[in-house]
């Protein structure tokens, strides 16, 4: 009798817990999360049906995106925040994917606010060792499993190959910024995460020619971390609001929306593929 009860109690439980939103029978939604509201809003402006829901505090939009059910919400700015926000929410809505759209500074010279980067590899190019010699990229371990963390992480194949394969046909639709020098680009390549905001060129040139990587920001890596931990597969797209020099933090605001525009053109059209694809 007394185990009946305890099943019981984890029965209604489990309902209480239960999203709302969900219906029987619906695929797992997809997780489309960003740094910031400004970032977030031309995702939830894209979907349907949409209403409020909260988790913990946190204020996540549910919607409808071409008939898949997905899930919005702005995780804050930098590693802890998204790490935090991106287990919450896999822990809640059991996501079949999760994709982080958002904005970054441009390390590689040959490109320019209002391109984006889909992210091959991304890595914490704060997560290092300091020695004698310099600095060394280190991975920490799994505090599940014990196992050791890569040092660099690579999104979901599948997911990767959907924007791949969205590349030509959405890469026309990118915005481009006022005085851009040319019509935006697609590219796919390495995202630099740490919790630092990047506005100095001797940083930036070692940033690059350290980890050879195209893009800088504060959250990408740190959610490709807890989702590989959980396996969620995952993917981060970049729009590229400034260069990360001097003048970075004013070109990131005079860039904001369109770099955010961009971004989430291509994460809504690999959204839309793998909706209609299935689970």
């Amino acid at each position: 009798m007394k185990a009946l009860r305890s099943s019981a109690v984890l029965f209604v439980f489990a309902l209480v817990l239960a999203p709302a939103f969900l219906r029987a029978g619906e695929p797992p939604p997809i997780a489309l999360l960003s740094a910031l509201d400004a970032e977030a809003e031309p995702v939830v402006a894209a979907l349907t049906d949409r209403e409020a829901v909260t988790v913990l505090g946190i204020p996540c939009t549910s919607g409808k995106l071409g008939g898949r059910r997905v899930v919005v919400a702005a995780t804050g700015v930098g590693k802890v925040n998204a790490a935090m926000t991106t287990a919450l929410l896999v822990e809640r809505f059991s996501p079949a994917a999760v994709i982080f759209t958002g904005v970054a500074g441009a390390l590689d010279a040959d490109l320019q606010p209002g391109d984006v980067v889909v992210g091959e590899t991304l890595v914490q190019h704060d997560l290092v060792r300091h020695t004698e010699e310099g600095v060394v990229l280190r991975g920490v371990r799994s505090p599940r499993t014990g196992a050791s963390n890569p040092v660099t992480l690579e999104p979901d194949p599948r997911l990767l190959a959907l924007a791949r394969e969205t590349a030509a046909a959405v890469e026309h639709r990118l915005a481009r910024v006022e005085g851009g020098a040319r019509p935006p680009r697609l590219v796919f390549g390495t995202i630099a995460t740490g919790d630092s905001f990047v506005g100095s060129r001797a940083k930036r040139t070692e940033l690059r020619d350290r980890l050879s990587a195209h893009a800088v920001e504060m959250e990408g890596a740190a959610v490709a971390q807890v989702c590989r931990e959980l396996g969620v597969p995952f993917l981060v797209v970049r729009g590229l609001s400034d260069r990360a020099s001097a003048d970075a933090s004013a070109e990131a605001r005079r860039n904001l929306g369109v770099a955010a525009r961009n971004a989430a053109e291509v994460a809504l059209a690999v959204a839309r593929r793998l909706g209609r694809e299935g689970p």
